[in-house]
């Protein structure tokens, strides 16, 4: 890359761990500065599939902050794109299935979808088998998996979605040490977020009840 992509790249990461520490200010900045990054670098490059995902995640945290559908079907449109051309093997699937399953749960909310939503659910499967479970990333990927199945199991009134949702929070609580940071915690906070908004608790209850 250019002196200037790497500029724009730093600047844009920078920006980015703004937007997630809660400041927005720079949120449109930084996803004009990953587009122009994404531009820079061919496919074939052996950075593409990472300036993509922080392209589209760009997107997706703009399309949750702003409501932009258009944000939304770009950011589906060209994750979709580059994990059909990927490898399996290939050491960026992980993170880019990841985000991927991120961009089809939020469609999937906004338009109903129940494909959509399993399309999600095979993504984040898609990333945390990929990933390995001493990797930094595995509990994260745990949990997202964990919430997606949940939301589609909101989505569907499955029972057994809702349960395969709650073993998974379970072992997301076994595996996160007690004052650990930096992991979704299978909380009624962390659950609503992870659906938007929408809080699971009451529909876990009813399924606690009913298998009671």
């Amino acid at each position: 890359m250019s002196d200037r992509v790497v500029a724009e790249n730093r600047r844009a990461a920078e920006l980015f761990r703004r937007v997630l520490a809660g400041d927005l200010q720079g949120l449109d900045e930084a996803a004009r500065l990953a587009n122009s990054v994404r531009r820079a670098v061919p496919k074939g490059d052996s950075r593409h599939p990472t300036v993509v995902v922080n392209y589209c995640a760009g997107l997706l945290r703009r399309y949750e902050t702003q409501g932009d559908e258009g944000d939304l079907r770009v950011a589906v449109q060209m994750l979709r794109a580059e994990t059909d051309e990927m490898g399996r093997r290939d050491p960026y699937r992980p993170g880019l299935s990841a985000t991927l399953g991120w961009a089809l749960l939020r469609e999937a909310e906004l338009t109903g979808s129940v494909a959509t939503m399993d399309e999600a659910v095979r993504a984040r499967r898609d990333a945390l088998g990929a990933t390995g479970r001493r990797h930094s990333e595995y509990d994260q990927r745990l949990s997202d998996l964990a919430g997606t199945v949940a939301a589609r199991g909101a989505l569907t009134g499955s029972l057994a979605d809702l349960r395969e949702a709650v073993r998974i929070h379970q072992a997301v609580v076994r595996r996160t040490p007690a004052g650990r940071s930096g992991v979704a915690k299978p909380t009624r906070a962390a659950t609503a977020d992870v659906l938007g908004g929408q809080d699971l608790e009451p529909v876990l209850n009813a399924f606690r009840e009913g298998a009671s």
